[in-house]
Formats: structure tokens, C-alpha cells, sequence
């Protein structure tokens, strides 16, 4: 429905700047996919799966990145997680990852057991400065689309720095030790998970949450992020 917002603010796509869309359908047009790896030693893996060689107790067991993390979709969850924040993305690339996840036969096989979707959490300060958490709007509409139940499980114990300014090695100590389960989830956590957050580089973000959730009995964790 066309409002007076949009009179003052229209839409504009993020990457080409044509008006009436914050994606364009020809920006989306070369969106590039990327091939499934092993989250452990990121190598090619045939169905995103943790190889049997590289898998521990506390790994996760497998990945699906949609999206080459260039243009278009690198200027898309620029502008969906810095100003000027534009959130109304989030039913616009979900809508792109369930199209692409139909190609995904490891993430496919994994959902048919109905596992709990749970957003990678911002700490609630950089929540309450941003507005919102973006992976929590992919997964709430994600968890529709897929129609698999959707839990904030994790917390984040403190305000560590954006991974995007430190180095490869700073990276994982960066977010050691950093997530914890909320108190109300902590006896009912699901024994099946998948964790979303928005671009996987390093993937010490997820290996860590991945880390905390398994410490406390969930069998199996997944990770699907937009881009890597």
C-alpha cells in the first residue's frame, strides 16, 4: 500500500539506486550463489555437511551460505545492519534464501526434523542503538516461510567490537566465551538447531555459539547465513 512515507522517502534500490525498490529485480539478477563447504576446514563439502573426518562434539554439523558476499547482496546487509538502517530488507532477502534453499539438499534433509531456528543475538546495547536485530527479522520470517519454530535463545554476555574491524586471528577470540543460554531456555532447549546470522567469514561467530549450545545437550546445529 503506497503511504505518505513513501512520498517523502522513497524507495531506492540499495545497489543501483532505481527508485520503487530497495532490491531491484535486476540487481537481483546478479545475485551470484556459492557452493556448499565443510564449516570445519571449508573445504567442498557435497551437501554443506561437517566432513566425518573434521567433526567433534562440539562442531556444527553443517552450513548452507546462499550468496557470494559481493555486490548486490554486500550493499543489501550494509544497509540492513548500518545507517540509514533500512529494515523493511529483512521479507526481501528471506524471500531470497528460501528461493535459493530449494538447491540445498544437506539444509533440506536437516529441516526435515523440524529444528528450532535461533538468531546469532547483538549485545542489547548495540540492539537498543540500531533498533532492532537483523537476524531476528530473517529468522522470524524465515521460520514462517519454512514453517519451522523460531527461539531467541542465546544472549550475548557482553559488548565485544565488530568482527568487521579486526583481523582473521582477532576474530575468534573476539567472541570466545562470549554467548550464554537464556535462563527460561536452559531446561527446554531444542535438540535440534539451526543458527542464523547474516555472512559467514571466518565463522567464529557461529562456532561459537555453535560451542555453547552443545555444551548444554543439543544434538545437532546447523548454520545458514546469507552470504559468505
Amino acid at each position: 500500500m503506497f503511504s505518505i512515507l513513501d512520498l517523502l522517502f522513497p524507495k531506492r534500490c540499495v545497489s543501483c539506486r532505481k527508485f520503487g525498490y530497495f532490491l531491484c529485480q535486476r540487481c537481483i539478477q546478479k545475485l551470484k550463489t556459492v557452493g556448499d563447504i565443510c564449516p570445519v576446514c571449508e573445504r567442498p563439502s557435497m551437501v554443506g555437511e561437517t566432513h566425518q573426518y573434521c567433526q567433534t562434539a562440539y562442531s556444527l554439523d553443517g552450513l548452507t551460505s546462499v550468496f557470494l558476499y559481493t555486490r548486490p547482496i554486500k550493499e543489501a546487509i550494509h544497509r540492513f545492519k548500518y545507517p540509514p538502517y533500512i529494515e523493511k530488507l529483512a521479507p526481501i532477502l528471506a524471500e531470497l534464501i528460501t528461493d535459493n534453499l530449494k538447491k540445498s539438499k544437506g539444509f533440506l534433509f536437516f529441516v526435515k526434523i523440524k529444528p528450532t531456528l535461533v538468531p546469532i543475538p547483538l549485545h542489547w546495547w548495540r540492539k537498543h542503538l540500531r533498533g532492532y536485530n537483523q537476524t531476528e527479522l530473517l529468522v522470524r520470517e524465515l521460520a514462517n516461510k519454512l514453517n519451522l519454530p523460531e527461539e531467541n535463545i542465546l544472549q550475548r554476555k557482553k559488548l565485544s567490537k565488530p568482527q568487521s574491524e579486526l583481523s582473521f586471528k582477532q576474530r575468534k577470540a573476539n567472541v570466545a566465551h562470549i554467548f550464554t543460554i537464556g535462563e527460561k531456555f536452559k531446561n527446554s532447549l531444542s535438540k535440534n538447531i539451526v543458527l542464523i546470522d547474516d555472512v559467514w567469514t571466518t565463522g567464529s561467530t557461529l562456532k561459537s555459539a555453535c560451542l555453547t549450545l552443545k555444551r548444554k545437550g543439543v544434538i545437532g546445529v546447523w548454520a545458514l547465513t546469507l552470504a559468505r
